[in-house]
């Protein structure tokens, strides 16, 4: 059951979801038409899969350059949203525990500001069915 989908944009939105299991990332790629996740770049050196990731419209994130990384970010964010996709990002950086988590990175901020989009917090309950973040 999937409840507030009606308050989900056609078009650019910026989507703030908490990161309970490795499941999360396949929830909005059924809610949302044109999704483009923020990424740590670190996966893009997953096998197959990573290489992909960047071409298909996927936003990398550095973690480990601050100031480099924000800005980057920024200009494949605003490229996303002259396409009309709706940006899916984890603000917490990582997965946390159903009913934890911190909170939202100056990431969301920075991205919300500089593309005028609202934040739309989103989640779903994977976490609290599966027990610890990632796979059971």
């Amino acid at each position: 059951m999937v409840s507030g989908r009606e308050n989900l944009p056609e078009g650019a939105a910026l989507i703030a979801s908490q990161h309970q299991s490795a499941f999360d990332t396949l929830v909005w790629l059924h809610l949302v038409p044109r999704w483009s996740y923020v990424y740590k770049a670190e996966l893009a050196r997953m096998p197959l899969v990573g290489p992909l990731l960047e071409p298909a419209g996927q936003i990398p994130l550095d973690r480990g350059r601050s100031f480099a990384a924000i800005k980057a970010l920024l200009r494949s964010t605003e490229q996303a949203v002259r396409e009309g996709r709706q940006i899916v990002i984890f603000p917490e950086g990582t997965r946390v525990r159903a009913g934890g988590g911190g909170g939202a990175a100056a990431g969301v901020a920075a991205l919300a500001a500089r593309t005028g989009l609202a934040v739309i917090p989103g989640g779903d309950k994977f976490g609290a069915l599966l027990g610890p973040p990632g796979f059971p």
